[in-house]
């Protein structure tokens, strides 16, 4: 009795990892941490799922390859194959050697098939000589938690650096070797790590920002981002000389604002080590520099601040508070996430209508209260213009 269930628990074990993997994919796709104002898709599934970054990544790789390997597909979606062996069989297998993979791993314990598949690239076939450049090797860290800290931020920093969703182990590895024995030194805490250059003219506010010599229109979202921690050049329309360039925050500020912060994004489960210096009140409507009222935030929940989408209440002091636009607590499992979503989009109907962001929040919070389930943007907009 107990192994007849337990064998039937395995299948629909895999079976439901199967389905798992193809809706990690399809909600990677369409964004759907875009709906909480998550910043990625890894922290949608950290919070929702307790899946590490790492476990996401796979899954979705997974995913990715089956959609080309449909036999490898069917047996997994049959509970034929558990997750760790079909994770294995994707880096190898391919459309023509699809079959023979599956027939070699018939019966095998995953562990098996992990050494079958260990020095074989992309394409190879079950009887094609192991490659010894090829095969993993496998290292054990025992680090204490800073270390640890450290090493997660620095494989973050290097993702975004790559410009990928995904950094593997071999990636990750080479890259920060490279670092280290080129030299690479630190990241100067008085200035914003990662920098974009905009123009924005002193009459009518229109920006343009450089990408690689073309000038981009971009919105006033944009300008408010780069405002609250920017290097200013000054003018670049006068016949001779020019203003030497300064930092928006003086530089002890952002430096005593970083180390507070532990250079990490302050937003709740964000790991994000590439961040700016926040104005809680916006730089443009008169917020000044004092630290009780600055905060860093990583370049997306940054831009998710000025777009409405995440609302950030309190001082360092007393606290800082999270929410969706809805007034639940950040990644609250009682979050709405329609009402949030409508919520968000009146806050930046209301900014296109030229009404100043503090303004803006303190009649979308007022109208919360109205907005129900079946509210559009529409409705939630007249509401909020009601005051």
């Amino acid at each position: 009795m107990a192994d007849e269930t337990l064998r039937k628990l395995g299948r629909l074990r895999a079976a439901s990892d199967f389905e798992l993997c193809q809706w990690f994919l399809c909600g990677f796709r369409l964004k759907v941490h875009d709906l909480y104002g998550f910043a990625s898709f890894r922290e949608y599934s950290e919070r929702w799922f307790g899946c590490t970054g790492r476990a996401t990544e796979e899954r979705v790789r997974v995913a990715e390859r089956l959609e080309e390997l449909p036999k490898l597909s069917a047996a997994f979606a049959a509970g034929e194959l558990v997750f760790s062996a079909v994770r294995e069989l994707t880096r190898v297998a391919d459309g023509e050697t699809e079959n023979e993979w599956l027939e070699v791993a018939e019966g095998k314990t995953a562990s098996q098939i992990e050494r079958m598949t260990s020095g074989k690239k992309p394409g190879d076939r079950p009887s094609d000589p192991t490659r010894p450049e090829l095969e993993r090797k496998r290292v054990t860290l025992n680090l204490s938690p800073s270390a640890y800290a450290l090493l997660r931020q620095a494989r973050d920093v290097l993702r975004k650096e790559s410009g990928g969703t995904h950094l593997d182990d071999d990636a990750f590895i080479e890259l920060l070797a490279s670092s280290a024995l080129s030299g690479g030194g630190g990241a100067d805490e008085t200035r914003s790590r990662h920098q974009i250059a905009l123009t924005v003219c002193e009459c009518c506010k229109a920006a343009t920002q450089d990408a690689n010599g073309e000038q981009v229109p971009v919105g006033p979202e944009v300008v408010e981002v780069a405002e609250c921690d920017a290097q200013v050049i000054g003018r670049v329309d006068i016949p001779a000389g020019y203003e030497r360039a300064s930092q928006v925050i003086p530089p002890a500020v952002r430096r005593a604002v970083v180390r507070r912060h532990g250079g990490v994004c302050a937003v709740p489960g964000c790991k994000n080590t590439s961040c700016d210096v926040h104005h809680c009140d916006p730089k443009s409507e008169g917020g000044s520099h004092d630290p009780e009222r600055l905060i860093l935030l990583c370049s997306t929940h940054h831009g998710i601040a000025h777009g409405g989408t995440i609302v950030i209440r309190g001082t360092w002091s007393a606290g800082f508070v999270f929410e969706h636009p809805d007034g639940s607590a950040y990644g609250s499992p009682t979050v709405e996430p329609r009402k949030a979503r409508v919520l968000a989009e009146v806050f930046q109907m209301l900014r296109a209508l030229s009404f100043k962001e503090k303004e803006a929040r303190r009649l979308v919070d007022q109208a919360r209260p109205h907005v129900g389930a079946e509210t559009t943007a529409e409705q939630a907009l007249r509401l909020a213009l009601r005051g």
